[in-house]
């Protein structure tokens, strides 16, 4: 992270560093639209398969951070902003809605 970024204050329980979450929230709804988007395009059962895509991007994700940020940087308070809980919101919800909005296209 670029130091001068870091150094803006935090927004309590929302996020602790908002010059980089923000960005970085739009990134993951643009990238997992796509994601999403090219996984369901073959699949059948669009809206289910969405789903199950959702929960295994949330669960990579939560292990993952949880082994990192927890684990290795000891930082306890990184599951207590929301910025984080809307960001794995999004890893559940996108694909879901990508896949009903495909099934509705095909119809």
């Amino acid at each position: 992270m670029v130091p001068s970024l870091k150094n803006l204050p935090s927004i309590s329980y929302t996020s602790k560093y908002p010059a980089i979450s923000v960005p970085l929230l739009v990134g993951y709804a643009i990238l997992i639209f796509f994601l999403a988007k090219g996984y369901l395009r073959s699949a059948e059962k669009r809206i289910i398969e969405g789903l199950k895509f959702g929960i295994t991007l949330f669960l990579i994700n939560i292990i993952l951070d949880a082994l990192v940020y927890v684990g290795l940087f000891k930082g306890g308070d990184y599951f207590t902003f929301l910025s984080i809980w809307f960001a794995y919101a999004m890893f559940i919800t996108i694909p879901w809605l990508t896949g009903r909005w495909l099934e509705r296209k095909a119809c």
